[in-house]
């Protein structure tokens, strides 16, 4: 994370890419928030912006944060600096411990948290789609890609982490969801998949069970 030239009192954080990231933006959320108790609103919102679209383990420890975060928040917008400073650094002490259940390094000391954080050029609203209208997408895509195929071939895996990774990743969970209605996959299999195509990873030739569940989500979308 870089913002040793941060505005005091700025927040808009990108998207943390582990667990420990996501606890040390947390705490430096409390940090810039103790600097500029008016920012709380806005900070929380941009905050709850930055992880929405984590998967597990990372969503789960997000989701261990904002409910440490609900119990700052009383304190907060506390009138004197040192009761939300305490406030600040003992929800650090339980975001640390947090850390300490999931194996992860320590966060920085209180004072070497800085108080404004600039990551993201911006935090313009996400353009808001439905997963209905996304699935609807990414079937015209592998259908489209699939009708320019030999008789008797397949979709390839790759197309179809592709197809996927072009829908945004909180939309292609909820989409996905059929298949698990409908006794394709099961929720720990569509957590890995959704998992790893969060990321930029290739297929390995050792794959086979993302190799098998992407044909398995290739042949529901081309139907």
């Amino acid at each position: 994370m870089n913002s040793d030239n941060s505005e005091i009192g700025s927040f808009l954080p990108g998207r943390p890419p582990d667990s420990l990231g996501v606890l040390r933006l947390f705490a430096i959320a409390s940090r810039v928030v103790c600097a500029k108790p008016e920012n709380y609103t806005e900070v929380t919102k941009r905050l709850s912006d930055a992880v929405s679209e984590l998967v597990p383990p990372e969503s789960l420890a997000a989701k261990d944060c904002a409910h440490l975060w609900q119990v700052f928040s009383r304190f907060a917008g506390h009138p004197k600096p040192m009761l939300r400073e305490e406030a600040g650094k003992a929800f650090c002490r339980d975001l640390d411990f947090i850390g300490q259940q999931l194996q992860l390094p320590p966060l920085p000391g209180w004072e070497r948290l800085p108080e404004g954080l600039v990551e993201a050029p911006d935090m313009e609203e996400k353009t808001s789609v439905s997963s209905e209208d996304a699935l609807k997408a990414a079937r015209a895509r592998a259908r489209k890609a699939a009708a320019a195929l030999e008789s008797g071939e397949a979709l390839k895996a790759s197309e179809i982490a592709s197809i996927l990774r072009s829908i945004d990743s909180t939309v292609m969970e909820e989409a996905l969801l059929a298949l698990v209605d409908g006794v394709h996959l099961s929720r720990g299999e569509l957590s890995l998949l959704v998992r790893w195509l969060s990321t930029d990873n290739e297929l390995e030739s050792d794959d086979e069970l993302l190799t098998e569940l992407l044909a398995q989500v290739g042949d529901w979308l081309i139907k």
